[in-house]
């Protein structure tokens, strides 16, 4: 199934059917990260911000600072399950960013077909094709994480514990599934005369792409688009194989003062959103490391995510589903006030 995501350059996002009112990021080479997560807190899962061949088994220092081993060197011998995964239609509105390439030939996309004559929609579509999901096994890890090699198991040891499925400071962050797709952006027209375009202009959409990874496609005269994207599927997402008890208890909290209900509303509601946001600062007021009020920072919330007693993730249990839910739309908040890369 694929995954039909609309941008605009004043709102950011969301749900299918809901009205965005979060300003977008303006760097056209920003990923939309805040609208991202919003999204995949409906899979659930946590988005990938710099895609790199992450695969079930790297290990982040934090989802926030990069790895702290890759797969192939604390699970050599294991080979994940691999299967198509249905992520359900939806709208994510959101500035004209996306990841690369694609989002910084966006305004020259739209340059050159205005000096044709056609006029392109300031809204595109990013669209995510081939959806898979690659996963271990809760059981998988945990054996594994019993016979570890001797040079993960260094890597790793001023975190590991006595016994290697539990820590000492926190929580692993290992990698449990990771959902991948094939990412196109399509630009459609609003007006213009497509019928006089021609294979001049196709040429000089051509000359735009330098990475032989990412291709182009004028089809204005036959479906009135133009489509930029990866040639490869990338990774879009994970689930962690653990996560914090202690975190997962403090979010819980909130469940008991309608707190979801109310923040959901705020991301894809209709009114004014940083002034509602405001009021999302103030329901944290235990958290040290945060600014005025008490949203903390994306790498502030990672941070108390890995923190506390680990359990393993698993995705049949309500709990953990709402975890990982809750954390997302926690983030999303936290990406578009803060506006960090």
């Amino acid at each position: 199934m694929r995954v039909l995501i609309n941008w605009c350059k004043t709102a950011v996002f969301l749900s299918a059917g809901a009205a965005s009112i979060l300003p977008a990021h303006a760097d056209p080479l920003r990923l939309p990260f805040a609208a991202l997560n919003e999204y995949f807190s409906h899979v659930p899962a946590l988005p990938i911000r710099l895609p790199n061949n992450d695969v079930p088994g790297d290990i982040y220092i934090t989802p926030y600072e990069g790895y702290q081993a890759r797969n192939g060197e604390c699970f050599p011998q294991l080979v994940p399950t691999e299967a198509p995964t249905n992520l359900a239609a939806a709208q994510i509105v959101a500035s004209q960013t996306a990841q690369g390439e694609i989002g910084a030939k966006v305004s020259e996309i739209v340059d050159l077909t205005a000096q044709a004559g056609v006029s392109l929609k300031e809204n595109y579509a990013l669209v995510f094709d081939d959806a898979s999901v690659r996963s271990y096994t809760n059981l998988e890890i945990s054996d594994a994480l019993q016979h570890l090699p001797t040079n993960c198991a260094d890597r790793l040891r001023t975190i590991l514990g006595s016994s290697p499925n539990q820590t000492v400071q926190g929580v692993l962050w290992i990698l449990r599934d990771v959902i991948s797709a094939r990412m196109t952006a399509e630009l459609a027209v609003e007006s213009g005369n497509t019928a006089n375009v021609g294979a001049e202009l196709d040429a000089r959409l051509n000359g735009l792409i330098s990475d032989p990874k990412v291709s182009i496609s004028s089809e204005l005269q036959s479906s009135g688009k133009v489509k930029i994207g990866y040639a490869s599927v990338l990774p879009v997402a994970y689930r962690p194989a653990f996560i914090s008890l202690d975190d997962m208890r403090r979010l819980q909290y909130y469940d008991e003062h309608a707190f979801w209900a109310w923040f959901k509303g705020v991301l894809t509601g209709t009114t004014p959103a940083l002034d509602e946001l405001k009021k999302v600062r103030e329901q944290f007021p235990d958290i040290p490391d945060a600014d005025v009020g008490g949203l903390p920072r994306p790498g502030a919330i990672y941070k108390r995510m890995g923190e506390g007693k680990p359990i393993e993730y698993n995705p049949e249990n309500p709990e953990h589903r709402a975890y990982l839910e809750h954390s997302s739309l926690l983030l999303a908040a936290s990406w578009e006030l803060y506006r960090e890369p």
